[in-house]
């Protein structure tokens, strides 16, 4: 599992507009012995979004986030066993209500998110950014 991740970030290695301390830092954090994910560390961890796209009518499309109380990209938390693209095929299906078949899905950004809510386990997102068309 470890290796769908490296293999992921380094897509983004030879892209001028990639930072390269955040690759370094998704890399170092991709070889860790235990999965980077919520399950087995609640305060940060690696997350998936992505950003749905329709050509033909020029369009995105954004979702009501309740807990970031904002209009923001799908997306969601990795699960156990599940490579950055299987959670966005995830969460596709689960947030949007369609399930992906033959849609593009590539791998377009990383980011740093530090969340400040006191309420929430999480501090820190380690995400994955898709265009999905």
């Amino acid at each position: 599992m470890q290796n769908n991740f490296v293999q992921e970030v380094k897509k983004l290695k030879n892209k001028e507009f990639a930072d390269k301390k955040i690759l370094e830092i998704f890399i170092r954090k991709s070889k860790r012995e235990d999965p980077f994910i919520k399950q087995f560390s609640p305060s940060e961890h690696f997350c998936s979004f992505f950003l749905p796209i329709d050509i033909t009518s020029r369009s995105i499309y954004l979702v009501d986030h309740i807990k970031a109380k904002m209009w923001i990209p799908p997306g969601g938390h990795i699960e156990k066993n599940e490579s950055p693209k299987d959670t966005v095929m995830r969460e596709f299906k689960e947030e949007l209500g369609y399930t992906l078949k033959k849609e593009r899905i590539d791998l377009f950004t990383l980011s740093i998110t530090t969340i400040e809510d006191p309420k929430r386990t999480c501090k820190i997102h380690f995400d994955f950014w898709y265009a999905v068309f």
